[in-house]
């Protein structure tokens, strides 16, 4: 049986985990994709017992019940998009699974300087200022 959805807890309050969530969610193929903030309430309800190895790490939970953790869950989020499937596979490989643990390990280190290089924004920050904006009656579009 194949699957049909992923689940991915991500850092809400990191741009480069926000702007890879967009990516991913643009891109969404047959495997349908949620995505749930790691420190939601949800999180501890819908999968109790879930404890990370790592505090930020990501993770992947399958509609099996599989779980994946960092590299693996970055894998299978390729794995999720049709046209990144044959990479996905590739990295997976006995030959290759060094090279994406270590490039994966590298960009997750340096997310934090990624989003001030960038300029990203987390999720959380445009909510905030969405929220700001709409508490002090944003303005109308002229007519």
């Amino acid at each position: 049986m194949p699957l049909e959805q992923l689940t991915i807890l991500y850092d809400a309050d990191c741009g480069f985990c926000a702007r890879c969530r967009a990516w991913l969610q643009q891109n969404e193929g047959e495997i349908a994709l949620e995505f749930i903030a790691r420190d939601a309430p949800e999180v501890d309800r819908r999968f109790p017992g879930l404890e990370p190895e790592i505090e930020d790490e990501l993770l992947v939970i399958d509609d099996r019940g599989g779980v994946y953790r960092g590299p693996d869950a970055f894998i299978m989020c390729l794995y999720a998009l049709p046209a990144y499937r044959g990479w996905a596979l590739r990295l997976a490989s006995p030959e290759l699974k060094h090279l994406a643990r270590a490039g994966f390990e590298l960009v997750s280190s340096q997310r934090h300087r990624i989003n001030e290089w960038l300029g990203l924004r987390s999720d959380r920050e445009v909510a905030t200022e969405l929220a700001r904006a709409v508490g002090h009656g944003a303005p109308r579009c002229a007519r």
